[in-house]
């Protein structure tokens, strides 16, 4: 017998409910929906919906967790190797533009990583623990650079990680919300990727 379109097993009704979101979060680019909404799109009734999230905050919390998860797995594979050494200076910029491309291929789990309502982590301890895991990535390259004598040694390698992170998360938020082109396909101040990234890596490396 066929399957009805909406009838799902017990078991995936849960992915299908965060696809559905997060198609809805890409196409709205933002977060204006309700877990009802997202419920009758998939033909099943909202009270379905809800055994599986109590809330659209548990929703979001956990497309940000695969979100993350992925990110993670995107930079780490960035990684430049020669030899089986690790090429710092090239894999930071790698990782520069790894980010990027994760944020403008996957924009409606974008968009959520860094949402207000699942920034408690009393509430979402793992959504911490996965989106502390992406930024390790990024430490842990920069911390080799330190103990190799490439990348300055103040701030340390936490704090600097910040600031690169908290740099591609403002290019790849602008981007998505067109106030930047790197095309010239709509009207928007032009912007140079790779002047970017020679600007915010230009001070880390020792002289």
């Amino acid at each position: 017998m066929t399957k009805k379109s909406g009838s799902f097993h017990h078991g995936n009704l849960s992915d299908a409910l965060v696809k559905a979101a997060t198609q809805l979060i890409t196409a709205r680019k933002a977060m204006t929906f309700s877990v009802r909404e997202v419920a009758q799109s998939l033909g099943v009734s909202h009270a379905a919906a809800y055994r599986h999230f109590k809330s659209k905050s548990d929703l979001l919390a956990i497309i940000a967790q695969t979100g993350f998860i992925d990110l993670r797995d995107a930079l780490e594979a960035a990684q430049i190797r020669t030899s089986n050494k690790i090429e710092v200076k090239e894999t930071l910029r790698a990782m520069g533009n790894a980010y990027i491309e994760y944020a403008i291929h996957n924009a409606g789990a974008y968009r959520t990583l860094f949402h207000p309502n699942i920034c408690d982590v009393a509430l979402y301890p793992q959504l911490h623990e996965v989106s502390f895991a992406s930024l390790r990535v990024l430490i842990d390259i920069l911390e080799m650079g330190q103990a190799q004598g490439i990348v300055a040694k103040a701030p340390n390698a936490a704090n600097l990680a910040t600031i690169i992170w908290s740099a591609l998360h403002g290019y790849a938020s602008l981007f998505l919300d067109k106030q930047i082109s790197e095309t010239g396909e709509y009207f928007a101040p032009p912007s140079s990727r790779e002047a970017f990234l020679d600007f915010i890596y230009g001070g880390l490396f020792a002289k």
